[in-house]
């Protein structure tokens, strides 16, 4: 029931898991982000005669939503609207958390850089609250740890190859990090291949913790410690409110961030 791409096919087993048990059925057309195409699939699902409609996205943001009939029920699905507000998104506050506390937990309080964001670079930019969300829970966290960043690193484009650039400079500078907290897995790859060019050895040398699941991380050597996000139990949870007796209720509906321990962060030394 969406004229969005799925955020992935984890999301849509949630969707289609949860329509099996609810004995409803559902269609899913596929379209760019252009609000043209949107109004054509929305009207194509309005033609179907559909019930309701879950808006999904594939990065979290605000969400074009064209004119709709006051009785169609509207979900957001890794995104806003200012006129639908039931959205589901994954709880990016408490991931930012559970970043923060691996490198806590395994010992490390310095010599941690931030990959993918700066404060001062980007004061006056505003990239979407599920990042402002993951970053207040990073910086509450470090705080209450009483730890800090040894520098950050502003990118705008989280890709490999803008990970690699960074760190290898970074190195070529001197900096010898003891973590990196990278924003997403796509910058660690890239982060990880500039340290084993440098010699540099995960998570003997530096411990790497990263963002996203995406389905490369497992296969990543070794593999790489990431905050996930919860595709599939997202869908389950927007099924859920569309299917709610009284309607979707307004709100932000959070959903946990799994932790997925692999081997890119060292283990705490013992005494």
């Amino acid at each position: 029931m969406s004229p969005r791409p799925a955020l992935r096919a984890d999301s849509s087993r949630g969707r289609s898991k949860r329509r099996r048990l609810r004995g409803t059925s559902c269609w899913s057309p596929r379209r760019a982000g252009e609000p043209e195409r949107e109004v054509e699939a929305v009207s194509a699902l309005l033609d179907r005669q559909v019930d309701g409609i879950i808006f999904a996205s594939m990065r979290a943001r605000e969400t074009f939503v064209p004119p709709l009939p006051s009785r169609t029920r509207i979900v957001m699905l890794n995104a806003t609207n200012d006129v639908h507000t039931c959205s589901v998104l994954p709880d990016e506050e408490t991931g930012g958390r559970r970043a923060v506390e691996l490198l806590a937990d395994a010992g490390i309080t310095e010599g941690i850089v931030l990959l993918g964001y700066d404060a001062e670079a980007e004061r006056d930019v505003f990239r979407s609250e599920t990042v402002a969300s993951r970053i207040r829970g990073m910086s509450e966290t470090l705080r209450e740890r009483g730890m800090s960043l040894a520098r950050s690193e502003s990118i705008w484009l989280w890709e490999p190859a803008s990970g690699h650039e960074v760190i290898s400079r970074l190195v070529a500078e001197g900096e010898r990090p003891k973590a990196i907290i990278c924003l997403n897995d796509r910058l660690a790859f890239g982060a990880s291949q500039a340290l084993a060019e440098a010699g540099l050895g995960i998570p003997d040398d530096v411990s790497l913790v990263s963002f996203d699941n995406d389905e490369l991380a497992a296969y990543l050597r070794p593999g790489l410690t990431t905050i996930g996000l919860p595709h599939e139990e997202m869908g389950r949870r927007a099924v859920e409110l569309l299917l709610e007796p009284d309607g979707p209720p307004p709100g932000i509906h959070l959903v946990e961030m799994p932790v997925v321990v692999r081997a890119s962060v060292r283990p705490r030394a013992r005494d």
